[in-house]
């Protein structure tokens, strides 16, 4: 080995780097083993065992111009090394940054699955360090370790940025300089999606020219990435951007103590089916696409998700064991903050005025950030220079963007905390959760019932999709909604606290058809139960909704009878058999004489099958999945006839041989 010469390299470079003896130690001691490792890969190459030396040490490069670098590193923390060679440069990137981000060297698959993002930083002012937010206090119902992770501390530091079509890398960077935590982009997962490392950002935090307004470093994250289809997560430390898709793929568990749940009042089962309903993760016991699971050992509950969805949940777990006020997730401080700058009162002139310019007036004048979703206006055909014109005097900021906004077809929607003028369709489809105390409602069941007809927008339960609410059993209401039916459902609980009592709520009007599938007796007879329990079970009477008696449910509606109609003859599958003739034998003088003995009796070709058809009343929308779900079976059916049976021919309709 050429201890030797690769020693007096080393000596030379730590003489020349001005650092601690410690840091050269460290620094040296990783150059050797990849220095080493080179030489052998020369070697098995053919080379000879100087020549294999020489090579080495020129790709790494002129000892005073690495230790230059080096040492910027360490004074920069984060910074792109701009080597001399491309190799000096893949090597001595993934052992400075190992080292300047003090996390241990043996962490080689970190380094080879993502790039690291080291880029010197963009011209953004710095925050003042007692700027920075301290994490609130959360409840303590987490038994992970690593809890850490889905709530780290520097996520809630407050930080000011800028970005005016800056580079990706260069605003992770950033960030990452702001916060001191090392950055990871999964450049990889990055280009397999057809975008590129350096994508320009166009964001800011001020909601006005001399504005120094800060912003949670998740909060950001989450707005930068998003039109990007990338997201985030924090692991071992380290923050790593990638794709949405990537992030899906990768689920975690993370365990709750049950014990403050059942103080509250809350049972296991109904807070694992409230986790389920109204998280926007995929679950496999409802659509069976996701490998994600709940289930509960002893007083122990364990979810395996992705990471944006523990968010969502913890904070949602949080939010049912503080009943004194309504709970908003994950930036619940950002989001009542959104609602009173939209009380705030201002006077406006627009006359022709571009869209992106009065967002910029209301923001300054309210001191409150409003973006406009510039790709989904453009989507729809609209530009952020669309001409507004309004005159208002000592209007709510809320009545304001209404009047502006509506001729648009535009509306306001808070993400992640911020306002957004984005279209009515977008808006519609931005649901989020909200933990409301209902105990000083008189009867929850009769609010669980008008919620869905006295608030507008769309629901699972009525429509198919939507939104959805969830009662706890201990005066909670958990509602996923959009911000417009959430407001409709605050001032509701407010006139129904003053009053105490809540307005009867009439049925949601269903237009139901009757359809009949005929069927063999048996699968019928499966069918019966099958049917209620599978598709839409809280639209059969008998059944019942979270939260609502059955006797008094609106939606259970459907029903579904069986009627024996005898019996139908099937055709065997298979090669048809001739039956055997009767034989004959020739005589002693050549005629022949038949034999009285016949052949044996052919098998059966055919079979008497029991049939039944089966009269289900419901709605479209219902029997549109109980055609799916025949058709899922490969029974071969077709429904016949509606709300009348076919006149003339009997019982058709398709069969199952």
């Amino acid at each position: 080995m050429p201890e030797h010469e690769f020693e007096i390299y080393l000596s030379v470079l730590s003489r020349l780097m001005k650092l601690d003896a410690q840091q050269k130690a460290a620094i040296a001691d990783e150059l050797s083993d990849h220095l080493e490792e080179r030489f052998e890969e020369l070697v098995r190459s053919g080379l000879g065992r100087d020549e294999a030396i020489r090579q080495a040490l020129d790709e790494f490069g002129d000892a005073s111009g690495l230790a230059v670098d080096l040492t910027r590193v360490s004074q920069k923390r984060i910074r792109r090394i701009l080597m001399r060679s491309s190799l000096a440069t893949a090597t001595l990137v993934t052992v400075g940054f190992g080292w300047m981000f003090l996390f241990p060297p043996a962490n080689a698959e970190v380094e080879t699955e993502t790039r690291l993002v080291a880029q010197d930083s963009p011209a953004t002012p710095n925050v003042p360090a007692a700027s920075r937010k301290a994490p609130t206090t959360a409840v303590k119902i987490s038994l992970d370790q690593d809890s850490s992770d889905f709530d780290a501390p520097f996520l809630k530091n407050q930080i000011s940025v800028n970005f005016a079509e800056t580079p990706l890398n260069d605003a992770l960077q950033y960030i990452s300089g702001e916060v001191d935590v090392p950055v990871l982009l999964d450049t990889v997962a990055v280009k397999e999606a057809g975008l590129m490392v350096d994508e320009l950002i166009d964001f800011s935090t001020a909601t006005g020219e001399d504005d120094d307004h800060g912003m949670r470093v998740d909060q950001l994250l989450d707005l930068m990435l998003a039109p990007l289809e990338m997201s985030w997560y924090v692991d071992d430390g380290i923050l790593r951007a990638t794709t949405i898709e990537v992030c899906n793929e990768r689920l975690m568990n993370r365990s709750y103590d049950l014990a403050p749940f059942l103080e509250a009042g809350i049972e296991p089962g109904t807070l694992m089916e409230i986790v389920m309903q109204e998280s926007s993760g995929l679950w496999e016991t409802v659509d069976g696409s996701s490998d994600s699971f709940i289930f509960v050992i002893g007083n122990v509950m364990t979810i395996r998700q992705t990471y944006y969805c523990h968010r969502e949940s913890s904070k949602l777990l949080e939010g049912l064991l503080k009943p004194d006020k309504p709970s908003y997730g994950i930036y619940h401080s950002e989001y009542i903050a959104c609602q009173q700058a939209l009380q705030k009162a201002v006077s406006v002139n627009f006359v022709e005025t571009p869209l992106v310019d009065v967002a910029q007036f209301l923001a300054e004048a309210t001191g409150t950030r409003i973006y406009i979703d510039a790709f989904s206006l453009e989507e729809a055909g609209l530009s952020t220079d669309e001409p507004v014109s309004l005159t208002m005097n000592d209007r709510s900021l809320a009545t304001i963007l209404r009047l502006v906004l509506r001729d648009l077809q535009l509306t306001t929607s808070i993400r992640s905390g911020e306002l957004f003028i984005t279209p009515v369709e977008v808006a519609d489809e931005n649901l989020h959760v909200v933990v409301y105390d209902v105990r000083n409602v008189p009867n929850e069941e009769q609010l669980t019932t008008a919620l869905p007809t006295l608030a507008s927008g769309l629901w699972r339960y009525t429509h198919g999709s939507g939104g959805t609410l969830s009662l706890t059993g201990n005066g909670m209401l958990v509602v996923r909604q959009t911000d417009q039916v959430h407001a409709e459902i605050a001032d509701l609980l407010k006139m129904f606290a003053a009053r105490g009592t809540i307005p009867a709520s009439p049925p949601p009007k269903r237009t139901l058809e009757t359809r009949y599938y005929r069927v063999p007796s048996e699968t019928a007879e499966d069918l019966m139960s099958a049917l209620p329990a599978t598709i839409a079970p809280e639209t059969w009477q008998g059944t019942s909704t979270p939260g609502i008696a059955p006797d008094n449910n609106p939606l259970s509606v459907g029903t579904i009878l069986k009627v024996a109609v005898g019996q139908k003859v099937v055709e065997l599958p298979g090669p048809k058999k001739t039956p055997q003739n009767t034989t004959s034998k020739p005589t002693a003088d050549g005629e022949k004489k038949s034999d009285e003995k016949p052949g044996p009796t052919p098998p059966p070709e055919v079979m008497l099958v029991s049939e039944s058809v089966l009269i289900i009343k419901q709605t479209a929308a219902v029997h549109n999945e109980i055609d799916s779900f025949m058709q899922s079976l490969n029974l071969g059916m077709e429904a016949f006839g509606q709300k009348s049976m076919p006149h003339g021919g009997g019982l058709g309709g398709g069969g199952f041989f």
